[in-house]
């Protein structure tokens, strides 16, 4: 349930030639310049760099699947990821929190919670936070925020994003090779 079907529609996206020989990732498809537009053809394609690692574009579902405010956990190529509908858009992230390993992307979606401090920096009372949105690790109660995958009280904890795409109503998300 929710699995893609093994093989269906995976393409390699992009790499930088030499960090991938100097990691011996499996170079793409995509290495190839592409052609220089002229004046009697359109814009040539825009290739997007990867830090040097091959990128593969894996098919998690249909975009009709996923509803707003809602989430849609699939394994792609090995790894665990959750993909959410936020504001209109998709977000992918790694289903690991950084804590211990929980399945973050199965925790509770809620606005973000925040403490009132007066001038004195006394306690008014705790109130959720206008336009905030975290997912909250079932384990331990980690909270992150959904849009940036930053930790709410530290922010050098964060979530492994992964690019997400979307092509004639199909959902793909990038797993590096």
């Amino acid at each position: 349930m929710g699995l893609p079907r093994a093989g269906r529609r995976a393409a390699w996206r992009c790499c930088t030639g030499v960090a991938a020989r100097q990691r011996q990732i499996r170079p793409c498809r995509l290495l190839a310049k592409p052609p220089r537009p002229t004046q009697a053809s359109p814009a040539a394609p825009k290739t997007r760099r990867c830090g040097g690692y091959c990128v593969k574009d894996v098919f998690v579902g249909l975009d009709a699947e996923i509803p707003e405010g809602g989430r849609k956990v699939v394994v792609a190529e090995g790894v665990e990821i959750g993909v959410f509908r936020v504001d209109g858009g998709l977000l992918a992230w790694r289903n690991e929190c950084p804590h211990q390993g929980g399945p973050v992307c199965q925790g509770r979606i809620m606005p973000g919670v925040e403490e009132r401090l007066d001038g004195e920096r006394k306690s008014l009372g705790i109130h959720y936070k206008a336009g905030s949105l975290v997912v909250v690790c079932p384990w331990h109660g980690y909270e992150f925020d959904i849009h940036t995958g930053a930790h709410e009280g530290l922010s050098s904890i964060r979530l492994a994003p992964h690019p997400v795409s979307v092509r004639n109503g199909e959902v793909f998300v990038g797993i590096r090779g």
